[in-house]
């Protein structure tokens, strides 16, 4: 039996930011969070027509739980707040998921990295996704890196979906070339590992399937950041999200997260660096991204990962062979076994 999780409402479309103002209207205290890089994006000129709090948010490394701890205490101080609103890229969104979820439950973000920690239902929360891919607009998690684990790992619920998201493709049409290839290409990692992966569902399945047509048919046109192609990205963003809330990645997305942790490397940046050394396991898909990467000449960092000590080969490693869901998904309970230190210090040297 598989329980799927939904965002409830979705609006959908050019110019469909219009709906935010209404939904304000429907709380007396709202609060919103920005990424800072988006504070005077021409689209958002909308901002200045409402009333609420406004916080804008630092989205150039990954986002901590000392981070978000240091952004709740201010949050837990506004009296009566009853709406969050997340804008921008994958970290604006989880952060202001996290904040929803911290200003019910009481202590640390750390306290509720995992699966179903959370006791208290969130306030209302609503994302206004900026970048395509991520999926974070229709997820169940919100993802912080933990320094002191080292770690980077969700707080997995229910409670952290969205309440209404609103999905407007006028706010992509400024993305740098590369960084809409990275983003676009985590909703493709999200449903070709899930889809590698031991832990199905009809649903997820179907969601994935169809994102993963809306991704071929952006990265094989002529001119893949169309308007057209963009309502494509947004659409196949949050079918990803949705299709991975209710299942599980596979070996990308425990090694991407290990570059983030060590390294700070932005997510979507190190999915794909990740993808460079995973022939071995995702032939067709890794065939796939090859292509279209050089079909569109994107570029990727390479050798961040070459000539490391011994030390950060461990520490590459440990952050990565504890995300045990997605690895036992991908490899099954033997994943340890195949997995090993050398392995994974090869695959790093990889890429």
């Amino acid at each position: 039996m598989s329980t799927i999780y939904h965002v409830p409402k979705v609006h959908f479309g050019k110019n469909s930011l219009s709906e935010l103002s209404s939904i304000l209207d429907n709380f007396k205290n709202n609060l919103i969070i920005i990424d800072k890089n988006l504070i005077n994006h021409a689209s958002l000129n909308i901002l200045k027509n409402n009333n609420f709090s406004l916080i804008s948010v630092d989205t150039s490394t990954e986002p901590s739980v000392d981070y978000v701890d240091e952004l709740s205490l201010q949050v837990r101080n506004i009296i009566n707040l009853e709406c969050v609103v997340g804008i921008g890229g994958g970290s604006s969104l989880d952060i202001a998921k996290a904040l929803a979820n911290l200003y019910t439950n009481p202590g640390s973000a750390a306290l509720y990295q995992g699966w179903d920690l959370l006791n208290n239902p969130s306030l209302y929360t609503v994302g206004i996704p900026t970048l395509p891919g991520t999926g974070a607009e229709s997820s169940k998690t919100c993802v912080l890196l933990n320094k002191v684990k080292n770690l980077k790992l969700g707080m997995n619920s229910q409670y952290s979906v969205f309440k209404e998201v609103i999905c407007d493709s006028n706010l992509l049409k400024s993305i740098p070339k590369n960084l809409f290839f990275y983003t676009v290409m985590d909703a493709f990692f999200h449903c070709m590992e899930l889809l590698n992966g031991f832990f199905r569902s009809p649903f997820s399945d179907a969601y994935a399937q169809q994102a993963l047509k809306l991704i071929d048919d952006i990265f094989s046109s002529d001119d893949p950041m169309s308007d057209v192609n963009l309502e494509k990205a947004m659409l196949a963003s949050f079918l990803g999200g949705s299709a991975i809330a209710n299942s599980y990645v596979g070996i990308i997305h425990p090694l991407s997260a290990g570059l983030s942790t060590v390294f700070g490397t932005p997510h979507s940046v190190a999915n794909c660096i990740v993808m460079q050394a995973m022939e071995e396991y995702y032939p067709k898909e890794y065939n796939l991204f090859m292509s279209y990467k050089e079909k569109n000449n994107y570029t990727l960092p390479t050798g961040i990962t070459k000539n490391l000590s011994n030390e950060e080969y461990l520490k590459l490693y440990q952050s990565s062979i504890c995300h045990q869901k997605p690895l036992i998904n991908a490899l099954g309970e033997d994943f340890e076994n195949i997995l090993t230190l050398d392995k994974v210090v090869n695959l790093f040297k990889m890429m």
